[in-house]
């Protein structure tokens, strides 16, 4: 099976941390993203992936081809001027046509959902479009899809409007798409396939169908979204990272410092650098790998990038070693623990 990833945005919802980072190579518990998402597909018999580039196109491609599962062919397009997803598609047009149906992934998504249950959905049905959503009531905030009692799209946030809809979910940003729909989006130009592609499906009466999903599901593209898929799976942290659990809530590639001063939950990747014996992390605090904690080092509701030097306080926020990145306090929450020093 063949499979899309949008990875050519310019990710300007992360703010400065994008200047240097495009969003498919954002760090996720100790793993770029897009090393994350090829894994994932690989899971479910994808063998080969296109990724449209445009910003900072040269390190999604290194960084993708680094973490290149055997057995899976990457294709790069590049895309002089952005297109948007439905122009990422017809850009790709040749390459997903000879497929009963391809998937479509946005590139700011981390997720283990099964991909198993929407694609037979979709052969079941023989359907033009399925849209994977999530009813989680976590994600409350983007329940915009609109599904009536037979799995098909009533509407996007209202659009257009009816009062067909049996449940409100969010979109997930995967798509399954039977090729013969791209025909549906303009030829040229900029196009965004819910805009230019879905929403005239729907005002034409054509079905669309959606499958509510569980599994782990988070869109990483703000910093407050972006946090918030890191604390709500700490508990998971040695799956993702592979790094040690060494007591509750204290999970580390290599044993701790005695002297750091912890406060659960926190999550260390190795090379840990400490240089102030007083310094201290936690509650609620990932670091990657060769972290310097510097004179007076406080990281708590935070987290901190590969090869980042941390001096003073680092609360709410998101540090790399080029900016560091204010994170509005009730996405940044985790509950506090008991202080372990060992």
């Amino acid at each position: 099976m063949k499979a899309m990833i949008f990875t050519a945005g310019f990710g300007t919802r992360m703010g400065d941390l994008s200047n240097h980072v495009p969003k498919p190579c954002l760090p996720y518990m100790g793993r770029p993203l897009i090393g994350h998402q090829l894994a994932w597909l690989s899971e479910y018999g994808v063998d080969q992936v296109v990724m449209n580039l445009h910003h900072l196109g040269d390190q999604v491609r290194a960084t993708a081809e680094a973490h290149r599962p055997i057995g899976m062919d990457l294709v790069f397009l590049n895309e002089p001027t952005i297109r948007g997803t439905g122009g990422g598609l017809i850009n790709a047009t040749a390459l997903l046509y000879d497929e009963p149906e391809f998937l479509a992934i946005n590139g700011d998504i981390v997720t283990n959902i099964d991909l198993r249950i929407p694609i037979r959905s979709h052969r079941h049905k023989q359907s033009l479009i399925t849209l994977v959503l999530t009813g989680n009531t976590q994600h409350a905030d983007l329940f915009g899809v609109g599904i009536n009692a037979d799995g098909e799209i009533t509407d996007f946030w209202g659009e257009p409007a009816n009062g067909a809809s049996l449940r409100r979910a969010a979109f997930t940003g995967i798509h399954v798409i039977n090729p013969d729909f791209l025909s549906q989006l303009p030829p040229t130009g900029y196009a965004c396939i819910k805009e230019q592609g879905y929403l005239p499906a729907l005002h034409n009466k054509t079905a669309l169908h959606g499958v509510v999903m569980n599994g782990d599901w988070f869109d990483v593209g703000t910093p407050e979204r972006y946090m918030d898929a890191h604390f709500s799976l700490l508990e998971e942290a040695p799956a993702w990272t592979g790094h040690t659990a060494r007591s509750p809530g204290i999970i580390s590639a290599e044993p701790l410092p005695p002297s750091l001063r912890v406060q659960a939950p926190v999550v260390v990747g190795p090379g840990l650098q400490l240089m102030d014996p007083n310094a201290q992390i936690g509650p609620g605090a990932f670091l990657g790998a060769n972290v310097t904690l510097g004179a007076g080092a406080s990281i708590q509701q935070s987290i901190v990038w590969d090869d980042t030097i941390v001096e003073g306080n680092c609360h709410h926020c998101i540090a790399s070693p080029e900016h560091t990145v204010g994170v509005p306090q009730k996405a940044a929450e985790v509950e506090e623990e008991p202080l372990d020093e060992s």
